[in-house]
């Protein structure tokens, strides 16, 4: 007994090798954080391609308020999925089911889109190493709405500006003719007038 246990303290003692198990240890930790980076990487990525489908499908199905608004509830989900499609998530191409994934606000002239790569559809996003710890696939989801606007609904926009030193008057009773500011106070221009004829919105 005295022999084993000498044995097994020498071997104990002897520190020959540590380094190589060590080593060994720290690159399965070192590539199981870079693998997993990829897949990280891979799925914002596919997270970004969702979202910046659901922003064109959405901006798509808001325009028919603008091109046909007595047609919208109809057109909208139409030119959502048409527009929708055009874009690929990672390798899928987006397959947009309108019934579910697009809503349409008649009062509020908006349409909601969500994108959906679900396992349940049968088009989640695949992982390459995360495999290893038995995730193959994920989800991945985007919601964007947009609303429709009338652009042109300014009847009159003051045009601000820094005040200058010139005086800005009418003729009484005529708001039709200005005065230029200069020595005269006419309504005609003279040499040395310095303020354009103008007429503010009324």
């Amino acid at each position: 007994m005295t022999r084993i246990r000498r044995k097994i303290r020498v071997l104990l003692a002897d520190q020959r090798g540590a380094v190589f198990v060590l080593v060994a240890i720290s690159m399965v930790a070192v590539v199981s954080a870079a693998a997993l980076a990829v897949d990280i990487g891979v799925l914002a990525a596919a997270r970004t391609d969702a979202q910046r489908a659901a922003d064109s499908a959405a901006l798509a199905g808001a325009s028919a308020f603008i091109d046909d608004p007595e047609n919208a509830a109809t057109l909208a989900p139409i030119r959502a999925e048409q527009y929708a499609e055009l874009h690929k998530v990672g390798v899928q191409t987006v397959d947009l089911w309108p019934a579910e994934d697009v809503e349409v606000f008649l009062d509020e002239m908006k349409v909601r889109v969500t994108v959906r790569h679900l396992r349940s559809r049968g088009n989640a996003v695949s992982t390459f190493f995360a495999r290893v710890f038995n995730v193959s696939l994920v989800n991945i989801q985007a919601m964007a709405a947009a609303e429709a606007a009338p652009a042109d609904a300014v009847g009159c926009l003051t045009p601000w500006a820094v005040a200058d030193m010139w005086e800005d008057t009418y003729l009484p009773g005529d708001p039709g003719k200005y005065d230029y500011d200069d020595a005269d106070k006419s309504s005609t221009p003279t040499d040395g007038d310095s303020f354009d004829d103008y007429c503010p919105c009324t």
